[in-house]
């Protein structure tokens, strides 16, 4: 079990008493909107659901310039790009930390971009795509 898994990992540093691992929730939505910053420390993602949820609650983003995320965030407008190493993590993770004004400017932004990912939206443009393309005529040779 996965979770047991964290579980022992958290015990072998002992940090047991400061993490809890709750497993497949469907409540997301209320966890995200407790949190004041979302980190992903990620080596590769080829689109990622979570950091666009987490937009999506306004809540700005410290992420690696992965695929997806890199556009979200932008040029820090939404969030922090950080680089592949914990200290750019935890120096980001101060800088937004100590500026209540910054996060909340971040958290707008981010919202702003996720709403260009919504089902309704991509399902929209998508459409516009394939009939433009069907609007095209053939090459005869």
């Amino acid at each position: 079990d996965k979770n047991q898994d964290c579980a022992s990992l958290a015990a072998r540093f002992g940090i047991t008493e400061r993490v809890r691992f709750l497993g497949y929730r469907r409540d997301l939505e209320r966890f995200y909107q407790a949190a004041d910053i979302f980190v992903l420390p990620t080596a590769y993602e080829t689109f990622c659901r979570s950091a666009h949820e987490a937009a999506a609650c306004g809540i700005p983003i410290i992420a690696t310039p992965v695929n997806g995320v890199r556009d979200l965030v932008g040029a820090n407008e939404a969030g922090i790009v950080a680089g592949r190493n914990s200290e750019e993590t935890a120096h980001a993770l101060v800088r937004l930390a100590r500026d209540p004004e910054r996060r909340a400017q971040a958290g707008k932004v981010a919202t702003q971009r996720a709403a260009a990912f919504e089902q309704e939206a991509v399902g929209a443009r998508l459409l516009a795509l394939h009939r433009s393309l069907l609007e095209i005529q053939p090459i005869r040779i």
